[in-house]
């Protein structure tokens, strides 16, 4: 699991956020590099287990943050209706990509462990379709959510996520055990 997931006392909980966001970003064009060598028949499997790993964390990590994120500004004075509709749409979007995800992770983990068995242009499909998805989730929600955050979060809102984040990252953790 990737140490900048981990946020430290007093850290600014929202530059955590955009740290989770890059990550996925770099993870949707490690995704794509992977459906590109698929021509050879070959995966490197440090590649694969490392897409796998972070399919399995960092996305559904970034997700949950995410969300309490969302949940705080709903609740902020009520937002407008159509925030809470944005947020209703991105949490679906958030289940849509991880069901994606878990179809890959059979192909992934078979391709780590030097099999390929995988009809190549069905996997690349898949894998495209997922990197894509997300990538353009990442810039739908910049656009509906994200570019109307203002730096006003309150000191009680600001510890709620950090605690938050904190306990999503436990939980992850031990899920991942």
């Amino acid at each position: 699991m990737a140490e900048f997931i981990k946020l430290e006392d007093g850290g600014n909980p929202l530059n955590m956020l955009t740290r989770c966001r890059q990550s996925v970003r770099d993870l949707c064009g490690d995704l794509e590099s992977l459906a590109d060598q698929l021509g050879s028949r070959h995966l490197a499997p440090a590649a694969c287990r490392s897409v796998l790993n972070r399919l399995r964390s960092d996305l559904p990590l970034c997700h949950r943050n995410e969300e309490l994120l969302f949940r705080l500004l709903v609740a902020r004075s009520a937002g407008p209706a159509s925030l809470t509709r944005c947020v209703e749409v991105a949490i679906s979007e958030h289940n849509r990509a991880e069901i994606c995800t878990i179809e890959l992770a059979e192909p992934l983990t078979d391709a780590l462990e030097g099999l390929l068995e995988w009809n190549p242009n069905a996997l690349g499909y898949l894998m495209r379709h997922c990197f894509e998805t997300i990538a353009r989730h990442l810039d739908w929600e910049e656009a509906a959510i994200f570019s109307e955050l203002d730096d006003n979060m309150s000191p009680l809102e600001l510890r709620v996520l950090r605690e938050g984040f904190r306990h999503n990252f436990l939980m992850l953790k031990q899920d991942m055990s």
